[in-house]
């Protein structure tokens, strides 16, 4: 439990994204990375999401937050992941 960052649920209520950001999925590939210590899996899972999908593709409009049953602040978390996604 420890190594799960983002406290997601993947319910999808923050979908779609006005961006086209693919919010749950980015959020499952960074906590998978993290869970599993595995960055080359990681990235090649970040590497086959759709064109402008990840994280760095994020506005920072809000409006997944408006949906969020976790109040999670997801542009925040979506800054973060676009900053990890360059080390990958």
């Amino acid at each position: 439990r420890k190594r799960i960052l983002v406290p997601c649920t993947g319910c999808r209520y923050c979908m779609p994204c006005p961006a086209g950001v693919h919010i749950p999925d980015v959020f499952t590939i960074y906590n998978d990375a993290s869970i599993y210590q595995n960055k080359e899996g990681a990235k090649r899972q970040y590497d086959n999401l759709d064109e402008g999908a990840g994280a760095e593709s994020c506005i920072a409009c809000g409006a997944c937050m408006e949906h969020c049953p976790q109040s999670l602040q997801i542009p925040d978390f979506m800054k973060d992941i676009a900053a990890w996604a360059k080390t990958l």
